[in-house]
């Protein structure tokens, strides 16, 4: 039976720690969809020694591809996230149940 706890404590601990992980990387893919949105080019910066100018149109594409590969990404990393909690609850359940079966008294 202590074994059966320890097994669920730990299932438990990294059920928390997915759920934490899903929840960081929920927040992360929403502000960068969040940011996008058209493609514009920025104010040119003046100060110092130099004048930068905007960012290249094809600097913003390379920028806004990278931006769309990290939302996917963190998209899939979101389903993968899922499908782990999914597997530790089923575990979980079956944990519980199996203490359940050893706490309760036979039935005649």
């Amino acid at each position: 039976m202590a074994q059966l706890e320890a097994v669920l404590n730990r299932v438990q601990l990294e059920q928390q720690a997915i759920y934490q992980q899903f929840q960081m990387t929920q927040e992360l893919r929403r502000s960068l969809i969040q940011e996008g949105g058209p493609m514009q080019a920025g104010p040119t910066i003046t100060g110092g020694l130099k004048d930068h100018p905007p960012p290249s149109y094809d600097d913003q594409v390379k920028l806004q591809r990278e931006r769309q590969a990290r939302i996917e990404r963190y998209g899939h990393d979101l389903d993968s996230l899922h499908a782990r909690y999914a597997e530790l609850a089923e575990r979980r359940q079956a944990l519980l149940d199996q203490l359940i079966e050893l706490v309760q008294p036979p039935q005649p």
